[in-house]
């Protein structure tokens, strides 16, 4: 059976507006209607499109080290090549670090693999083919959590690879159903991160969906905890609890089998 999208008819002037104060398309604004509703302000919020509004890149843990390697590449003139993955939101991400690191005079390339040909995730053989190409740094986006081999090999042949320090990807089956009738499934995607010593270290309510926010000790939490907050923290302490013994790859969480 052939399937098709079924976009929901405008909603008239609302939306119009919306599109015309956010510079959008009138079907991303009607999206933004349905999630957020019809409040420009809401909306720029729910898309981080003010820039005090964007969290700093350097809460990402050992980020410091990761800048650092950049920074000497770009001093040495070292080829980077950007690794990343064959979906959107892998294409996007290289398509912004490329141009960056072009913008900044750097011998900068970037691999995609054939999603049918490789399929997702490094392969020893495009590593090697980068390297043979000339590469001396590799940083991967949107992929590599999982390619501790690959890694170690492009180590042994003497390039760095610098990726993204990913706890943990969970889904499942569930549906939750919202007022509007919309049906979803999540998949949650958890990160270490640390507070930036230069930046705003005062938390505060960046949307709509929160009360308040605060910094706290891990051993020290606030009661009552959600579900789902106790269920990360276990999965915080389990994933630094193997890095320290050398092991710093990904968590997958399907259906709450851990693999």
């Amino acid at each position: 059976m052939q399937k098709k999208w079924n976009i929901k008819s405008s909603r008239g002037e609302a939306v119009e507006r919306l599109a015309k104060e956010l510079g959008v398309g009138t079907v991303t604004a009607g999206l933004l209607a349905d999630r957020v509703g019809a409040d420009s302000d809401a909306c720029r919020r729910f898309l981080g499109m003010e820039e005090e509004m964007l969290h700093s890149p350097m809460l990402l843990c050992d980020m410091e080290k990761a800048v650092a390697r950049i920074d000497a590449a770009l001093a040495a003139g070292e080829r980077i090549v950007i690794y990343g993955d064959y979906d959107v939101d892998g294409v996007t991400s290289v398509s912004i670090l490329y141009l960056y690191l072009k913008a900044l005079g750097a011998d900068v390339g970037y691999y995609i693999p054939n999603r049918m040909g490789e399929g997702y995730g490094m392969s020893e053989g495009s590593v090697d083919k980068l390297i043979d190409e000339g590469a001396r740094l590799i940083v991967t986006v949107d992929t590599g959590i999982t390619s501790s081999a690959e890694i170690e090999h492009a180590h042994a042949r003497g390039v760095d690879v610098v990726v993204t320090d990913l706890v943990s990807v969970k889904s499942s089956r569930k549906i939750l159903t919202y007022a509007n009738g919309d049906n979803t499934m999540y998949m949650d995607h958890l990160f270490v991160c640390k507070p930036d010593p230069n930046g705003n270290a005062e938390p505060f309510v960046g949307d709509e969906e929160s009360l308040n926010v605060g910094w706290f000790s891990p051993d020290a939490l606030p009661e009552p905890l959600a579900a789902t907050t106790v269920e990360r923290m276990a999965y915080v302490r389990e994933y630094l609890k193997a890095k320290a013994n050398g092991d710093s790859h990904a968590q997958f969480a399907f259906n709450g089998t851990i693999r």
